[in-house]
């Protein structure tokens, strides 16, 4: 039987043709220009950085709101007060308590405040300049601090109170640190019925003041006898001026 042979390509044809499709067989392979290193480009290259991780939006300013329209409005209150020559005019009451109120209202917009600075890990190291001014204003007066003794002890008993905001001037019989806040006890003025009352204060921070020294507290009241104080300072201006605070 006869075998037809294949025809045989001669060695110059075969490089020929390596020569035309090795350029094109390179381009597949992703060597380019038959260079044998070309094709190492990708897992030579400097690998690509991770993106950065995202800086955190700055927290929004605190408001401050609340606390400067209850200031401004003790304020008015005050000036009311203070401007009546006569103690014995009969709109000295209504007046005082009008006052009071706005006293009382200056402490539940303090506790706001300090409940939206704590909650934002920016707790607040002292008051805003405006309430230690109206705070100043009231220590430095004799008569203010007898109004105040004797609405603050009225605004404990009182059965149905309008707000839960509290302001008393009281005098220190002890304090002591409790984790991270501050216990005391302070014991208001027995003038008004002759009978001393005691009240249970906590706060952020240890009340500027030695046992025997009478004290300033502004916050919000809870059941019983137990204040919520958002500040706390010396109940007389020189002891006040003495302590550094602001």
């Amino acid at each position: 039987m006869l075998f037809r042979s294949k025809p045989v390509v001669p060695v110059a044809d075969a490089a020929a043709e390596v020569a035309v499709a090795g350029p094109a067989m390179a381009a597949d392979q992703g060597i380019g220009g038959g260079d044998p290193l070309t094709g190492l480009d990708g897992l030579l290259a400097e690998p690509t950085p991770s993106p950065a991780a995202a800086t955190p939006e700055p927290l929004p300013p605190l408001d401050w709101t609340g606390v400067e329209t209850a200031v401004e409005r003790a304020s008015h209150a005050f000036d009311a007060l203070d401007g009546l020559s006569d103690p014995a005019d009969p709109a000295r009451d209504r007046l005082a308590v009008a006052w009071y109120r706005r006293l009382a209202e200056v402490g539940e917009e303090l506790v706001r405040l300090e409940t939206a600075a704590a909650g934002s890990g920016r707790p607040l190291s002292q008051s805003p300049e405006a309430v230690s001014a109206l705070f100043d204003r009231v220590c430095g007066s004799d008569v203010a601090k007898r109004d105040l003794e004797r609405l603050g002890r009225m605004w404990l008993t009182k059965e149905k109170r309008r707000a839960d905001g509290v302001t008393l001037l009281a005098t220190l019989d002890s304090a002591r640190q409790v984790g991270p806040y501050w216990s005391t006890r302070a014991v208001l003025s027995s003038q008004l019925d002759g009978a001393e009352r005691t009240v249970s204060v906590i706060s952020r921070l240890a009340p500027p003041a030695e046992p025997g020294e009478r004290i300033l507290i502004s916050g919000v009241l809870f059941d019983g006898n137990a204040v919520w104080a958002a500040d706390v300072r010396p109940g007389d201006r020189s002891l006040h001026e003495g302590s550094g605070q602001e």
